[in-house]
């Protein structure tokens, strides 16, 4: 018989959300080998009544304080960026296997604790962004590192979702260098971005270029310029991939891969489910299987690409990436 592991959870978001819809009494769905022990919400503030709601909808005790939760055998971060590097150094430093969706943090100084924390502890750390855990997403990942398109010479993406509050570089962006850090092996080297108030509100849209060394170009656009009946369906993404030899398409929410190549275009349909894919891949770190050892990494080149849009945003013209 299969072991079943604890996992805590911190903080509440979209993600979670969806989790918990899952996870219901009613629902036809479980977590795999684990069983949810306990909720709070993120150490940043602002989510424990969305938490405790959540909670209370998948019929898990909710804790008052967020280090109730690191007695599970494992911990789930969410919530808001803000609170995850406080919560995933406690976690790794208690020696806790620890899934965070991007961002681990948002500042070089957190990169740098939670990679102390994890090397002093020796626990399993994964970070995800829904795009890199989708099917869709690992599938496209997957054809550039084995050289199915040849040299990689352009990208573009784009991630749209409807009005809200908060800062659309913020909220959209991570997931998108997340996948740009992972796709392109090559540092970005410039970055250049427009960006405002195109729909109503406060920074709602970011349009950029990024060169990458070794010549990638990537076209980026974030936006919050969907309708509302077409935004609670969730965020529109889409991936263009075109290298040497093939180009690849992506609709990551729409369960669809499109492949051109010299044999003709064939269109593949893939099963979305990033959320319980992070849960998959924690549960086999869990029991020894491979881990990313490019998560620091990784998150360090997306900080970087963060850090020069802003600049540029601020600067209104091109600015060169910090190695």
């Amino acid at each position: 018989m299969n072991r079943i592991y604890s996992l805590g959870i911190i903080g509440a978001d979209a993600r979670t959300r969806a989790l918990a819809d899952r996870l219901s009494p009613s629902a036809p769905f479980h977590a795999g080998p684990f069983a949810i022990r306990r909720w709070a919400g993120s150490p940043a503030g602002g989510d424990g009544d969305a938490a405790a709601a959540q909670a209370s909808v998948a019929s898990v005790p909710f804790a008052a304080s967020w280090r109730e939760v690191l007695d599970a055998d494992a911990v789930f971060v969410a919530g808001p960026a803000a609170g995850h590097a406080q919560a995933v150094v406690a976690a790794l430093s208690a020696g806790k296997p620890v899934l965070c969706p991007v961002p681990l943090g948002v500042t070089a100084a957190e990169l740098a604790e939670v990679e102390s924390a994890q090397r002093g502890s020796g626990a399993v750390l994964l970070s995800h962004s829904d795009l890199t855990a989708s099917t869709a997403g690992r599938r496209a990942l997957a054809s550039v590192e084995a050289g199915d398109l040849g040299k990689l010479h352009a990208v573009f993406l784009a991630s749209r979702t409807g009005p809200a509050a908060g800062d659309v570089l913020d909220d959209l962006g991570w997931e998108a260098l997340d996948f740009l850090a992972a796709c392109i092996g090559a540092p970005c080297t410039r970055a250049y971005a427009t960006g405002g108030s195109l729909f109503g509100a406060p920074a709602d849209a970011v349009l950029a270029n990024l060169r990458f060394a070794g010549d990638t170009i990537v076209t980026l656009e974030l936006s919050r310029g969907l309708p509302p009946a077409l935004a609670a369906a969730g965020p529109e993404v889409e991936v263009e991939l075109a290298g040497t030899e093939a180009a690849l398409r992506v609709e990551p929410y729409r369960r669809i891969v499109d492949v051109y190549s010299g044999a003709g275009a064939e269109r593949r349909h893939w099963p979305a489910r990033p959320v319980v894919a992070m849960l998959e891949d924690l549960q086999a770190a869990r029991e020894g299987g491979p881990t990313d050892g490019a998560t620091i990494a990784r998150q360090r080149a997306a900080l970087g690409m963060h850090q020069a849009l802003r600049a540029s945003l601020s600067a209104l013209g091109p600015v060169q990436v910090s190695a």
